[in-house]
């Protein structure tokens, strides 16, 4: 168990001591829990815990969630908003999903609980979507890991948080923007039935299951990286410092550390099992920088490495950033070479269809594993913004013109446009000789 479940469950504990329960059943549960449950999600503000059955004293596995919120305020946001706890049982209810018990202890703290459901092999996706609209359900931050399928091939909605409940069925809007969550999330091969599926039924035209799969895809990529700038914060992964961020269980070694690579604005050093690259920008603006997040270089590449770790991407571990220095874990593979250009274009690929681009695609900023390309350096990443011609032409022009290699490299992408690519290629090699030529 982490410290930062531990430090949950100690608070909790404390509070339900304090204060236990009103509601027998919610007594009941949190008395049998043993002293190391099995902890399935976790952040500084919400611990979701596992009751098995052989604890439970109905025989049945339990789901707990305890909300308890570290933000200031909190009074003022109950006598406006209703308690996390009590807006899911709220929703269970709404959907017919009878046997949970939720109870709101303190303005800062509250406990719900369901029967525990199995996940089991997805069904109908069109039909159980148009269900839950039916019955005006809607979510505005819908993702596949919230959506279960239960064992008589019902899709249940499993965080209700930030659900909405529309008296007559969810609105047109709603129902086209679950749709395309749903899709963007899906493999091809089953959001594009799905998405023909719902515009015959709701008669739509053709054109429409395009645009919502294009518009389902963008805002994934949107809200991964929203997402991925809780590496700056306290979270279930990082922990704030005054001087940065660190990963929770990760010191910085001491030591000298190995001299991989230095040059006029950076150097690299490995410290065993861990890397350093320090950022050097001289002068006043450089100071400035390092001192706000969302200018200081390694600040910016933390996240970019943490939002390829969200998104499944391979790329070297983000551990720490400290001033103006960015740690991530040491990858122990070969770095790319001419011959592992195909490769890397389909990384690239992968890449421009999640919604990211890449400005500096080069051989020196991959490694090689078995399982494919690994990236090591994401200073180049370009969320949200996309210049694909310009990205697959810097990675072509790290071969000869007109080469077998270079040939390898474009078929293995896929299609484009040869002509934008060719230009861009034919750019950088100029920047690369004239840059040989310097040094």
């Amino acid at each position: 168990m982490t410290e930062l479940a531990r430090h949950n469950l100690v608070r909790a504990r404390e509070r339900l001591h304090a204060r236990p329960p009103r509601s027998h059943a919610l007594a009941a549960l949190w008395s049998a829990l043993p002293a190391e449950p099995e902890v399935l999600r976790l952040s500084p503000h919400r611990t979701v815990l596992r009751l098995p059955s052989e604890s439970s004293p109905d025989r049945r596995d339990w789901l707990l969630k305890l909300y308890h919120p570290r933000r200031r305020g909190e009074l003022l946001r109950r006598l406006v908003s209703i308690p996390p706890a009590l807006r899911e049982l709220a929703g269970h209810r709404a959907l017919g999903l009878l046997g949970g018990a939720a109870e709101q202890l303190a303005a800062d703290f509250g406990l719900f609980a369901r029967p525990w459901l199995p996940r089991c092999p997805a069904g109908d996706w069109g039909a159980e979507l148009a269900r839950l609209h039916r019955a005006g359900w809607s979510d505005p931050d819908l993702c596949l890991e919230d959506l279960l399928w239960t064992a008589n091939g019902e899709l249940v909605p499993l965080d209700l948080g930030h659900a909405r409940f529309t008296p007559g069925g969810a609105p047109p809007l709603a129902r086209r923007a679950d749709l395309a969550a749903v899709a963007a999330e899906l493999p091809p091969e089953e959001a594009e039935p799905l998405l023909a599926r719902a515009c015959h039924l709701a008669d739509w035209d053709e054109a429409c299951a395009a645009e919502l799969l294009h518009r389902g895809r963008q805002d994934l990529a949107r809200h991964r990286w929203v997402r991925s700038a809780r590496c700056w914060r306290d979270c279930s992964d990082f922990v704030r410092v005054a001087a940065g961020c660190l990963r929770r269980g990760f010191q910085p070694p001491p030591g000298q550390g190995q001299v991989l690579k230095r040059g006029r604005r950076g150097e690299v050093v490995r410290f065993g099992q861990a890397v350093r690259k320090r950022y050097l920008r001289p002068g006043p603006l450089g100071s400035l920088r390092r001192r706000l997040p969302a200018a200081s270089p390694a600040a910016r590449s933390l996240r970019r490495l943490h939002l390829l770790e969200l998104t499944g991407f391979e790329a070297a571990r983000p551990l720490a950033w400290l001033g103006d220095c960015l740690w991530t874990s040491a990858v122990d593979l070969p770095v790319a070479t001419l011959a592992d250009l195909p490769q890397l274009a389909g990384y690239l690929r992968r890449l421009h269809a999640a919604g990211h681009g890449l400005r500096d695609a080069k051989l020196a900023n991959f490694a090689i594993g078995a399982g494919g390309p690994v990236l090591l350096d994401a200073d180049g990443l370009t969320p949200g913004h996309l210049r694909p011609h310009r990205d697959l032409g810097r990675l072509a022009a790290e071969a000869p013109a007109g080469s077998a290699a270079e040939a390898e490299c474009l078929r293995a992408y896929g299609p484009h446009r040869l002509e934008a690519v060719s230009a861009w290629a034919a750019r950088f090699r100029r920047v690369l000789r004239a840059a040989g030529a310097s040094c």
